[in-house]
C-alpha cells in the first residue's frame, strides 16, 4: 500500500472515554460506529455524545467517519439532526439494497446535513440485493466514494466454513472490481480478532493483494502491526 492507502479507528459511539482516548490518538481518521458496537437502545444518545466530542476536540482535525443503518427513517433524522453543525467527513450506511433506498438516504442527508453538503457516502455491501446491482447503486449518487464489504450480515446463517470463507473472497473481489471500474476507494472489512498477530497479518497482505487500499481497525494495536507491515509506527 502506498501513500493513498486507508487506515481508520472503528470507535463506539455510545462511550465518551472511547471517543475521547481516540480523537488524542495520533490517527487521522475516525469511524465513529452507530451499528454493530452500539446498542440500539442508545443510538440517539450516541448522535449526541458524537456530535460533543466532534465539537469539543475539533482542534485535532480528525476526518471522521459516521458508521449508521438505513433502518428506520424517523430515527436517522433524529440521529442526523444531532450532528447538523458537525464537520463529518463522510457517513458510512449499511443495509443499503437497492438505488432506490440510497435515494431515499441520500434525501435525508440533504435534510439534515444542509452544512455538510460535501459529506461523502461510504457504502456497505451488507445485502445479497445489493451485491447483485452493486455497479447501478455505486453510479446512482456523485456522493459515493468508497464500498466495503459487510460480509457478517450476508453470511451469519452459514455453517459451512469453508464455503463462507469462498463466497466472502468472491464478494471482495466483486466489490474491488466494482470500486476500480467506477473510480471509488475499496475499503476492507474490520479483522475483529485483535489478539491473533498472525492471522490479522496474513489477512492484511491478501486484503492488499486484492486490491484493497486499506481498512477500519478495531483496536489500536492492530494499527501499530500494520504501520509495522508498512515500515512505521503509530505514537
Amino acid at each position: 500500500m502506498g501513500n493513498d492507502s486507508y487506515i481508520a479507528l472503528l470507535v463506539p459511539g455510545h462511550l465518551p472515554r472511547e471517543l475521547e482516548n481516540a480523537f488524542h490518538l495520533s490517527i487521522g481518521s475516525l469511524v465513529i460506529d452507530i451499528v454493530n458496537t452500539t446498542p440500539e437502545n442508545e443510538w440517539l444518545t450516541a448522535a449526541y455524545l458524537i456530535s460533543e466530542a466532534i465539537n469539543e476536540y475539533s482542534d485535532f482535525k480528525k476526518k471522521v467517519t459516521i458508521s449508521m443503518p438505513f433502518h428506520n427513517e424517523e430515527r436517522l433524522y433524529h440521529i442526523l439532526s444531532h450532528m447538523a453543525n458537525c464537520p463529518i467527513h463522510s457517513i458510512r450506511v449499511h443495509n443499503i439494497s437497492s438505488s432506490g433506498e440510497l435515494d431515499r438516504f441520500e434525501s435525508i442527508l440533504q435534510d439534515t446535513l444542509p452544512m455538510n453538503q460535501s459529506t461523502c457516502i461510504e457504502l456497505v455491501v451488507d445485502h445479497i440485493k445489493a451485491l447483485e446491482s452493486l455497479e447501478q447503486i455505486c453510479s446512482r449518487s456523485k456522493r459515493i466514494h468508497a464500498v466495503i464489504p459487510g460480509a457478517y450480515a450476508l453470511l451469519y446463517s452459514m455453517s459451512d466454513e469453508k464455503r463462507r470463507r469462498g463466497i466472502l473472497m468472491d464478494m471482495k473481489k466483486r466489490i474491488v472490481g466494482c470500486a476500480n471500474a467506477l473510480g471509488l476507494k475499496a475499503i476492507d472489512s474490520t479483522y475483529v480478532n485483535y489478539l491473533d498477530a498472525d492471522k490479522f497479518e496474513h489477512d492484511c497482505r491478501v486484503s492488499n493483494e486484492m486490491g484493497f487500499i486499506g481498512r477500519t481497525f478495531v483496536h489500536p494495536s492492530q494499527i501499530n502491526k500494520f504501520y509495522k507491515m508498512q515500515g512505521g509506527t503509530l505514537s
